[in-house]
């Protein structure tokens, strides 16, 4: 059976609901059920006080049971008397006049049916003497076992000293008569409240559901829509519940998508430019070789060769990068001397800044005694590619300096060269992929645009982080914060 989610919250709801309203109403019904016995019980005690007091009387007088043990006769008409008379002195108390005189044994079978209307509970009565032996019990109330379960017992006393006890048997409902018919009709009240509430529950648990599934079939519905390609979409935020907390995270997901999406056809856009123009230098060269334009000769294969390596160095580095996203780049991490590392590099690059007519400065590294944990090969790369664009991009005569310094458990190395610097605008930019600054960072250089992208990926994979920044030298300036080797 498949049910939907709105169904199940429904369901869930209406028969938590359910379960509590049908347990208060078990509870109420017990309740009143018990109360409304106990009240019967004490009213049936109290009606029967007029022979409790009249057995009492008859014991102060005669001073034991004797006589009615001797004469059970004598004990009925004690109490048919008494219930007559009470029953008498009830109508004549209306008229203002008490005619005790009336009651004579020639009364006795009016006196009974006045006994049997009135007072039902004189048909269940028991006595029993002060050691608990059995006086007298009436006809249609035998003794048998269990019997003392089913009445209430009411003690006898004569200043007070218990002289023996009184019993009735406990109330019982029956049919047609007041006590049953006021009992019923509580009890439809109660169970007509019951069903009241069972429906309103139900319409309850129908719109809080229908309100909790609002969220989730948008959410629904939005990833059936990411699913499908339309990163645009976004679902409505309501409140600061969990629900509103994944809708917001939802919409996140689908912006990052859509960023992810827009950047992945640029990419695209931007490779196939990018390879696009070094193809169509080639062509042109070959076809004007072919066409006898130009002569084939070494100066025209030197050229053609130029832009065959500048071609291969922008397959390599969209390699390096690919591998390098994907995690697939192969690290070999050691304690390295942080040092020893940095000087291999500006030694490497001092001639060629030379031969550029640039300088080349270090400070701070021969005091540096620090160790990190790096890949050689890794680190040595990534400072070719900050190398190699300072050396590309500084105007001729102009210097880089190259610096590095302990803060705390970091290791700071800053990377400065002269001007040109990059615009404010740009600033942000310059690790975006195959972005260049057009006035200065441009093709002519032979860089492809894609180094300082892979440099922050080595970077991050070192635990570290990159950041760019205006030099106090007039041009650009590249921090790298690297996590000092403890151990």
């Amino acid at each position: 059976m498949n049910i939907r989610l709105q169904g199940k919250l429904f369901l869930a709801f209406a028969l938590a609901t359910a379960s509590v309203i049908l347990a208060v109403a078990w509870f109420t019904f017990l309740n009143f059920d018990r109360g409304f016995r106990e009240y019967l019980n004490n009213a049936a005690v109290e009606r029967t006080e007029p022979i409790r007091n009249a057995l009492v009387e008859h014991y102060r007088v005669q001073g034991s049971w004797q006589d009615l043990k001797d004469n059970p006769r004598m004990m009925r008409r004690i109490i048919f008397q008494t219930l007559s008379l009470e029953r008498q002195k009830h109508f004549q108390e209306k008229a203002g006049r008490i005619d005790a005189e009336r009651l004579n044994k020639n009364q006795e079978k009016h006196r009974r049916k006045i006994f049997e209307r009135h007072f039902r509970e004189a048909r269940f009565l028991r006595i029993y003497d002060e050691r608990g032996d059995l006086l007298m019990s009436s006809s249609k109330w035998p003794v048998t076992d269990g019997a003392k379960n089913d009445e209430i017992r009411v003690p006898l006393k004569l200043d007070g000293q218990t002289i023996g006890s009184f019993a009735i048997r406990k109330a019982k409902l029956q049919r047609n008569r007041p006590d049953y018919e006021f009992r019923r009709k509580q009890l439809q009240k109660i169970w007509g409240v019951v069903v009241f509430a069972l429906l309103v529950s139900a319409l309850l648990a129908w719109l809080l559901a229908r309100h909790l599934i609002s969220p989730i079939r948008a959410l629904a519905e939005g990833s059936k829509a990411l699913g499908e390609g339309d990163y645009s979409r976004r679902v409505d935020v309501r409140g600061n519940d969990e629900l509103a907390s994944l809708s917001r995270d939802f919409n996140q997901l689908a912006l990052t998508l859509e960023k992810n999406e827009q950047s992945r056809q640029q990419w695209i856009a931007d490779i196939s430019h990018e390879l696009r123009t070094p193809l169509a230098v080639l062509r042109g060269e070959i076809e004007a070789v072919l066409d006898g334009v130009r002569k084939f000769n070494a100066d025209n294969v030197q050229s053609l060769h130029a832009e065959v390596l500048a071609l291969s160095r922008l397959v390599d580095d969209l390699y390096q990068l690919a591998l390098s996203d994907a995690g697939a780049l192969d690290y070999r991490f050691a304690r390295e001397n942080a040092r020893e590392l940095l000087e291999m590099s500006t030694d490497a690059f001092e001639l060629r800044f030379k031969k550029a007519g640039l300088r080349l400065r270090a400070d701070g590294l021969d005091s540096l005694d620090s160790y990190i944990r790096a890949d050689r090969k890794r680190f040595a790369q990534l400072m070719h590619n900050l190398l190699e664009n300072s050396l590309r991009y500084t105007d001729a005569g102009g210097e880089a300096l190259l610096s590095a310094e302990v803060l705390e458990k970091e290791l700071r190395v800053t990377l400065q060269d002269s001007s040109p610097s990059v615009s404010p605008e740009d600033m942000p930019k310059i690790f975006e992929r195959l972005y260049r600054v057009d006035q200065s960072r441009s093709r002519e250089h032979g860089g492809s645009g894609l180094g300082l992208s892979l440099c922050q990926n080595i970077v991050e994979a070192h635990g570290g982080r990159i950041e760019a920044s205006s030099s106090a030298l007039g041009g650009l300036q590249i921090t790298l914060y690297l996590p000092v080797y403890e151990h």
